[in-house]
């Protein structure tokens, strides 16, 4: 342990242990500098793996725009990997899916405290963004009104679809501090119980499926979401769907997603569910696809299921991943690296 250790901690190298002096020891028994040296190596992994899953949304993003309000039965499935261009679009481009997952890494990225002002205000810079709905909209146009912090209503899926970065900041159990860091953040643009439970459960998604099997992921975020709905005092039966969704006794809307957040959680979980355990990345591919079957909103359904299956590993992207606007690696990278010592340091 001790050369790796003094290869990670410069000042340990000093202290080089000798036959007649063991190595200096902190509480615990274990060598001085330990944690730290396991914490970093941990963190590393953890960037690598979220990186990834802000990579994925913006795939998910990038292939189901051209599809979005399509209903499911004029989905052409076997031209979805070719990203045609929607009228008005560059062809692999992006929507404001992508940059306000973003945004709230950014704003989580930064010392811990008074996320919900650090998010808006990065927000209300960047605004307009392409794609944003009318609900994001009112927010920007509130905050910079009076400075406020909190949306009022809104029940769409605006908050759901950027708030994987909350998942990937917070450690896999602790679903306490999820809700606590959740909940003000959704609340930004969307107040609504539907919302707020809706954004509470993909960030515990995120969070799980960077640790753990796709299956445990969802257990998880639904045990997460009847804890939220009970916070917000959301009817559990607001939650039917989504449970039905988990378990594969969902029936998606014939119109297609609609724009409400719960309904496109059960989209999400609906999907999720389908991919076969061990299935890898093709499995993952295939299941990206079917989310974009399903019309309506494809590309918000798609980003999230797209950072989902990234985080866990489960997205190639093979023959249409290049053709994506993805984010710059200069810009994924730190904000992983952020995210993953925030996560890491509990």
């Amino acid at each position: 342990m001790w050369p790796a250790l003094r290869r990670a901690v410069p000042s340990l190298r000093a202290r080089e242990p000798s036959a007649r002096r063991p190595p200096p020891r902190a509480r615990g028994g274990r060598p001085r500098g330990y944690r730290r040296h396991v914490t970093a190596e941990v963190a590393a992994g953890l960037a690598a793996r979220i990186g990834e899953g802000m990579r994925g949304v913006a795939l998910g993003d990038a292939l189901g725009g051209p599809w979005e309000d399509v209903p499911p039965g004029a989905v052409d499935v076997a031209r979805v990997r070719d990203l045609p261009a929607r009228p008005g679009w560059t062809r692999g481009a992006t929507s404001d899916d992508t940059a306000q997952m973003l945004l709230l890494a950014r704003a989580l990225a930064e010392a811990p405290g008074d996320e919900p002002r650090r998010f808006l205000a990065l927000l209300d810079a960047a605004w307009p963004l392409p794609g944003a709905g009318p609900t994001s909209a009112r927010a920007i146009a509130r905050y910079r009104a009076n400075g406020a912090l909190r949306a009022i209503g809104g029940a769409t899926n605006g908050a759901a679809m950027r708030a994987l970065p909350v998942g990937w900041a917070t450690a896999a159990g602790d679903a306490a501090g999820r809700l606590r860091l959740g909940l003000p953040l959704a609340r930004t643009t969307h107040a609504a119980p539907r919302a707020v439970v809706a954004a509470v459960a993909v960030a515990a998604l995120a969070s799980r499926a960077l640790e753990r099997p796709l299956g445990e992921a969802l257990a998880g975020a639904l045990e997460e979401a009847h804890a939220a709905a009970r916070g917000v005092h959301l009817r559990d039966e607001a939650l039917l769907p989504v449970r039905d969704a988990a378990a594969g006794r969902w029936d998606p809307p014939a119109a297609g997603v609609p724009l409400d957040a719960l309904t496109t959680l059960a989209a999400v979980l609906h999907v999720l569910a389908s991919v076969p355990a061990g299935g890898g990345a093709t499995a993952g591919d295939a299941a990206l696809v079917r989310a974009i079957a399903l019309g309506g909103d494809t590309d918000t359904t798609a980003a999230i299921v797209g950072g989902v299956l990234a985080s866990a590993g489960l997205l190639a992207a093979g023959g249409w991943g290049d053709r994506v606007a993805l984010p710059a690696p200069e810009v994924i990278a730190p904000l992983a690296e952020a995210l993953a010592r925030r996560r890491a340091r509990g």
